[in-house]
């Protein structure tokens, strides 16, 4: 019996190995193995195709932030240039000639001014766009999160001072019978005549005035912020991928600067030192904000 099955093993081992030396045999391997060797090589040229997407999203999501940032900055310099900067200036005057007028009251000087009434308006921006690249599509983080976060922050701010003002216009309006001098202390926040102090005119412009310039400074460095971003990002693609790739927006604000009506950059130091990466000597070879936001992926 032993012998019997011994014979068995030995015939199943002969035919095992004159199947594996078979024709069949090493046509089913070579078909297994370049079938394994063309999902690989697949599979690798897939995820390179997806790599790539990924790189070319990032790039279009940042032009679209880039532009939307540039149409909400443009926005409010148009409303600072047309509107505010006159209604503060005249503002601003008048109250430096009413304040000289009650220091010297025997000179005899009559002060005559005019409530401006004309109402402000939040110019309609596509910050939604903004938000949406900036949070949800856009791998950044860091400074360009806090400048798109400070432009919505702003923007609801001036829509609050705008309110209050509008109000302030309103109270102007029903009481018909307030007097010049009344009018004019409550214009320009002097005490009324029953002993209260109105500032809703003097703090809701001021008011407009910081937040509009709050968001053209936000927006503007939101622009340059993503212009970096953008260029690195089009950079590995290039370096890793053949072919062209999108150019970044560059967006010039040349025009508004010469005209003054950017607001100075030193009043936002104190924001600003939160986010810098070169404090002393040495830090000075410390990458930027934006290497920390992806290593060998976008």
């Amino acid at each position: 019996m032993e012998v019997f099955e011994s014979f068995l093993s030995l015939l199943r081992w002969e035919r095992l190995a004159a199947l594996a030396n078979s024709q069949f045999f090493s046509s089913l391997i070579g078909a297994l193995a370049g079938a394994f060797a063309g999902a690989t090589a697949a599979h690798r040229i897939a995820e390179k195709a997806k790599e790539r997407e990924a790189y070319l999203e990032q790039l279009r999501a940042t032009n679209s932030a880039i532009m939307a940032s540039y149409l909400i900055c443009n926005a409010f310099l148009g409303l600072k240039k047309q509107q505010i900067v006159g209604m503060y200036q005249q503002f601003s005057e008048k109250s430096e000639e009413l304040k000289a007028v009650r220091a010297n009251p025997n000179r005899g000087h009559v002060f005559e001014f005019v409530v401006d009434l004309r109402r402000v308006y939040v110019p309609k921006t596509p910050l939604e766009v903004l938000n949406r690249e900036v949070y949800e599509t856009l791998n950044i983080n860091g400074r360009p999160i806090a400048a798109a976060a400070s432009i919505d922050g702003a923007m609801t701010s001036l829509q609050a001072a705008i309110e209050v003002r509008d109000a302030a216009i309103l109270r102007v309006r029903d009481q018909e019978q307030f007097s010049e001098e009344e009018k004019a202390n409550f214009y320009f926040g002097y005490p009324l005549s029953d002993g209260s102090v109105s500032t809703e005119f003097v703090d809701s412009l001021n008011g407009i005035v910081l937040y509009a310039d709050d968001v053209i400074f936000f927006s503007k460095l939101l622009c340059r912020d993503l212009q970096e971003y953008g260029e690195c990002i089009r950079a590995r693609l290039l370096e890793r991928y053949k072919g062209e790739a999108p150019k970044v927006y560059r967006i010039d604000f040349s025009g508004s600067e010469d005209a003054g009506l950017f607001p100075a950059e030193e009043k936002y130091e104190d924001w600003l030192k939160g986010f810098k990466t070169q404090t002393d000597k040495k830090e000075q070879q410390r990458p930027p904000w934006y290497s920390k936001i992806f290593g060998k992926n976008p």
